[in-house]
């Protein structure tokens, strides 16, 4: 991980532009402050996976984060960098940015 414990990874984010937003979150391009690296950041809603109000789900986000750290430098499968809850709980990922196209 990139960001040394007790700092608010979100200082260190700028939104450079909005990707998607949806029902469950939003995606961004941000420029890390650090190292003026682009990456993605996404943002999932904090009423779908509140810790406080669905601890089974905030379970499965963050097994799902550490199958994607496993999976660093795959030459198939995006990077993961960061992952942590904002200040409104709001569960962010901070990805490789991969320009060129949609996924979908």
């Amino acid at each position: 991980k990139m960001n040394p414990k007790g700092l608010n990874p979100d200082q260190f984010y700028s939104v450079v532009q909005t990707l998607k937003q949806g029902t469950e979150g939003k995606t961004f391009v941000v420029q890390d402050s650090r190292n003026g690296g682009k990456f993605v950041k996404k943002e999932i809603n904090n009423n779908l996976y509140n810790p406080k109000e669905n601890p089974l789900h905030v379970n499965a986000m963050k097994e799902e984060s550490k199958h994607l750290y496993l999976l660093r430098e795959h030459p198939n499968v995006i990077n993961i960098y960061e992952d942590y809850f904002d200040s409104k709980w709001n569960y962010c990922l901070i990805l490789e940015y991969a320009s060129g196209g949609d996924l979908w």
